[in-house]
């Protein structure tokens, strides 16, 4: 089973927050993140999600848009 995590990063790539990681209440086996966009101004960001395993790690960049 491979660890997840996740990280907010602006618009730049720079990391912002760690990002909480929890099993999903509603699939088996699969994590969710929550992201507090309450708090983020108007803006373009990226959640990078990495996952390590036994053969390394993979990440992904998920972009999106806080529209004011």
């Amino acid at each position: 089973v491979p660890k997840v995590m996740g990280k907010l990063l602006n618009r730049a790539g720079q990391p912002m927050v760690e990002l909480m990681v929890t099993p999903s209440t509603v699939r088996v086996g699969v994590p969710e993140i929550d992201v507090p966009l309450a708090a983020l101004p108007p803006g373009d960001y990226l959640i990078e999600i990495t996952a390590t395993g036994d053969l390394g790690d993979v990440k992904q960049l998920v972009g999106f848009r806080v529209v004011g």
